[in-house]
């Protein structure tokens, strides 16, 4: 009797008439929101970082360095964005969160073995900065309205050499996480910050702090407010990586235990639904967010993750969903569940599509969703 009368309840509420000013005091309202479209999307470094870590001795870490910058100049972002600005012009999302957004500079010649006093500054790359031109020359003018240094890390780079030895450069990336709100919205109480919990790294003997973090910001859309958070967590599969990545979730989640307003929780997760339920898909399910691709797509496999680091393989070899959009809307803390209504949700660059450009834009693919959250109000 139970399970009618909540089926009969919920069945009403999503039935009810919008209030109006004539409505007796008292009266409940329920209106099924207007659009809000949002995208997650990771830009990919070009490379396989973790390839230096196979470093044995700080002698290799030059050469790995080097190689790894060569994949990344072959993969270069500036021909990359081109498929990113596409979908983008495609879907008009109203806010993207974005993963990677890399910042690379060089040194030459480089003063690491010194103990490196002065930190490289030539940007060689800027990924936020060419996503956002070439968005304005489409036509899509979008704003930064969070932005989080993660990891900052240096490494000696070899660069040649002559009869008078080896040359070495200092390369040096940082790596970032942004919220970009479509030029003209209104957001305010802008967040970000960096994991308490974090990997550490050995490198050729040394030890690097890999640093990761959130954004998050109330976006104002079309008359309704939203708290939209962008994530990028601790790649998992075995620990401590596993470890660290729950720790950081869990940290995420207390941040927003308190939200009340809709929060659309996205990113790269590096955890699957097929996870142990002490990883972070699950975290986020325990704490009363859907999962909208689940929602939408039941019987799909969705996968986003990933294709090959050099990004050249011909078709596609994504194995994994670990990017999601979650969204909690239990109206203002008012159920124990949310109410999500209306959602359409896609992939984006899981398949080659155009010709001239890069094969993948990404070695993952990205998320998008429409949708219509429910407001209940008197």
């Amino acid at each position: 009797m139970k399970r009618v009368s909540l089926f009969l309840f919920l069945s009403a509420l999503l039935t009810l008439p919008a209030a109006s000013s004539t409505s007796a005091p008292g009266a409940l309202g329920v209106e099924l929101g207007k659009p809000l479209t949002v995208m997650t999307r990771n830009l990919y470094v070009g490379a396989d970082l973790f390839e230096v870590m196979q470093a044995e001795r700080p002698e290799q870490v030059p050469l790995l360095v080097a190689k790894v910058f060569r994949t990344i100049v072959k993969n270069s972002i500036l021909n990359r964005a081109q498929g990113l600005a596409d979908e983008v012009a495609r879907v008009q999302p109203d806010a993207i969160g974005l993963q990677e957004v890399s910042l690379i500079r060089l040194q030459s010649p480089g003063d690491f073995l010194r103990g490196n006093p002065q930190s490289a500054q030539i940007v060689i790359y800027d990924f936020l900065a060419t996503l956002l031109l070439t968005l304005k020359e489409r036509g899509l003018e979008y704003e930064i309205a969070a932005s989080v240094e993660n990891a900052d890390i240096e490494m000696p780079m070899y660069a040649g050499g002559d009869q008078n030895g080896p040359k070495l450069d200092d390369v040096r990336l940082t790596d970032r996480d942004v919220l970009l709100v479509r030029k003209g919205l209104q957001y305010e109480n802008v967040v970000a910050k960096n994991f308490q919990t974090n990997l550490k790294v050995p490198i050729g003997g040394v030890e690097i702090n890999f640093t990761r973090g959130f954004v998050a910001s109330t976006v104002t859309v079309r008359g309704r407010q939203y708290r939209i958070v962008n994530v990028h967590l601790e790649t998992g599969g075995k620990p401590p990586f596993t470890l660290i990545q729950a720790a950081q979730m869990q940290e995420l989640l207390a941040h927003l235990n308190s939200e009340s307003l809709p929060t659309i929780l996205l990113g790269d997760f590096n955890s699957a639904p097929t996870d142990p339920a002490t990883q972070p898909y699950h975290q986020a399910r325990s704490s009363g967010f859907v999962d909208l691709w689940d929602r939408a797509h039941p019987f799909s496999s969705g996968y986003t993750c990933c294709q090959d680091p050099e990004l050249d393989n011909s078709s596609s070899k994504l194995s994994a969903r670990i990017d999601h959009i979650f969204v909690r809307n239990n109206l203002n803390r008012a159920l124990p569940f949310s109410l999500i209504g209306l959602a359409r949700v896609e992939r984006l660059g899981y398949q080659v599509t155009q010709e001239g450009l890069a094969l993948w834009p990404s070695d993952h693919a990205g998320v998008a969703a429409q949708l219509k959250l429910p407001f209940i109000f008197q």
